[in-house]
């Protein structure tokens, strides 16, 4: 009787587990997945083609290039059948625009390599600074920059060639609220390879007021005449020195007679085109 009873048993377990077995739900792609699962897939592949690390919340967008300004393209590949200058000249292009992902801001900073030291120009004449280039250099067509440089900066150009350093962006804007626009520099080293490294400055009164050396370093106005915004490329940016994907953002503002950071954001281009 026993024995009946532990068969019996057996016999409904079995039977019950053979019924789930049969009827369990199995999960396949609807119409309307497998489209977006083969979209993920693409963009995914087009993302390792590139050097951006985060490939799934940063893939290149699929997008007519027609419906972006040439005014904001960053870097591209030339590829198209338009005119020199024009949008239609690319195939791919990263845009920095108002459509660019842009972090919330964090009051952790991270820029290191800037001083907010206030420094005289130098007092070394131009023809002591060009002789040191010329020494060390040795190359008639850098010469020639320098003496452009010269000549279109005066003693301000003197001061950053006596490190080898030359003028090659300008700019003017009031950055600590006293409604006189400073001189704004964009610098980088004499016979530097193309894409070489930028560095940046601010000028006062005949005094270096503020100096960034972080990679690829370029101030820009801010929303109001108290300090600026530092753009830098971020030391974890493992792509191409031509192609940068973003950068990040550190806001300066002018306190106690000190420009000091207050908050940075990590800034990323939008990629666009086939």
């Amino acid at each position: 009787m026993k024995n009946i009873k532990t068969i019996i048993f057996w016999f409904v377990v079995i039977s019950v587990t053979l019924w789930f077995w049969k009827n369990r739900k199995t999960e396949t792609p609807t119409l309307i997945d497998q489209p977006k699962s083969e979209q993920n897939i693409q963009e995914n592949e087009k993302c390792i083609s590139t050097d951006f690390r985060e490939c799934g919340e940063f893939p290149w967008l699929d997008l007519p290039l027609k419906h972006f300004s040439v005014k904001d393209v960053e870097w591209g590949s030339v590829g198209g059948t338009g005119k020199e200058g024009t949008m239609d000249e690319y195939t791919q292009v990263a845009l920095d625009s108002n459509a660019v992902y842009q972090s919330y801001p964090t009051t952790t900073i991270t820029i290191k390599q800037y001083s907010a030291d206030i420094v005289p120009l130098t007092t070394k004449t131009w023809m002591d600074v060009r002789k040191k280039i010329q020494e060390t250099e040795n190359n008639n067509l850098w010469l020639e920059e320098v003496d452009k440089n010269y000549k279109n900066y005066g003693q301000m150009a003197v001061h950053f060639l006596d490190d080898f350093q030359d003028i090659e962006m300008f700019d003017s804007f009031d950055v600590d609220g006293d409604g006189v626009k400073e001189k704004i520099l964009g610098l980088n080293f004499v016979g530097r390879a193309n894409r070489g490294s930028y560095n940046a400055a601010i000028v006062k009164d005949n005094k270096v007021i503020f100096f960034v050396e972080e990679d690829e370093s370029f101030i820009v106005p801010a929303d109001t005449s108290n300090g600026f915004y530092v753009k830098w490329r971020s030391p974890d940016d493992n792509s191409a020195r031509c192609c940068p994907r973003g950068y990040i953002k550190t806001r300066f503002v002018f306190d106690n007679g000190k420009f000091v950071p207050l908050y940075e954001q990590d800034v990323r281009y939008v990629v666009v085109g086939k």
